[in-house]
């Protein structure tokens, strides 16, 4: 499924399209009549990857309760997925005043700031996601390639380093990593590295 171009690996665009198909299917919480209606056929609507049937229903859905978080949390990801950054982000704050789980919609936030390009947006909210929930492989995946992108490739190496033992098999983690390494002077670690992921991958642009 694509999004839209940015200059990075094709392996972190899978892992960022797995993430937020993931936090489409956010379970919702009872809500009144029509609007709960509304939402269930929204969430129903976007898992079947109509993306402006769920957008319209979770619209739906706000207007008549526009206190139900989940609505405006999953239409976020339903704008996003569309392409519609800067609304998908107006959302996800929104969603995040009200969110019992700020974790999920901030986790949210950071992937519409990182999808629209806005790295240097997107690294506060991963950050705040990897210091509540630091077992997020993704999430600390991704804030180090925030990091490597942003020129503070001495914090991704020290962010990733101590995952190498248990992710150094991961061709994303070595992608990253490897990248870090480089842009930090420390090539001789760095370039072995980065050769194994394009011998593993066969990718063009790790080479």
């Amino acid at each position: 499924m694509l999004f839209y171009s940015l200059t990075m690996q094709p392996k972190i665009l899978t892992l960022l399209s797995a993430l937020l198909i993931s936090a489409a299917g956010q379970v919702s919480r009872p809500a009144a009549g029509d609007a709960d209606a509304a939402l269930r056929r929204g969430i129903e609507a976007q898992q079947r990857g109509n993306l402006s049937s769920a957008i319209e229903e979770y619209r739906k859905a706000l207007a008549i309760n526009p206190e139900l978080v989940d609505a405006r949390a999953n239409l976020g990801v339903a704008l996003a997925e569309t392409g519609q950054f800067d609304a998908a982000i107006v959302e996800d704050r929104r969603a995040l005043e009200k969110s019992p789980d700020k974790a999920a919609v901030r986790k949210n936030l950071a992937l519409a700031y990182y999808k629209k390009g806005d790295l240097a947006g997107a690294r506060p909210e991963f950050q705040s996601v990897h210091e509540a929930r630091p077992g997020d492989v993704s999430v600390t995946l991704l804030l180090g390639y925030c990091d490597v992108k942003l020129g503070r490739a001495s914090e991704a190496v020290a962010l990733l380093k101590p995952l190498e033992g248990t992710q150094g098999t991961n061709p994303d983690f070595q992608f990253v990593l490897a990248s870090a390494l480089i842009q930090a002077g420390r090539k001789g670690e760095g370039l072995p590295m980065m050769e194994k992921v394009a011998r593993s991958t066969r990718s063009a642009e790790d080479y």
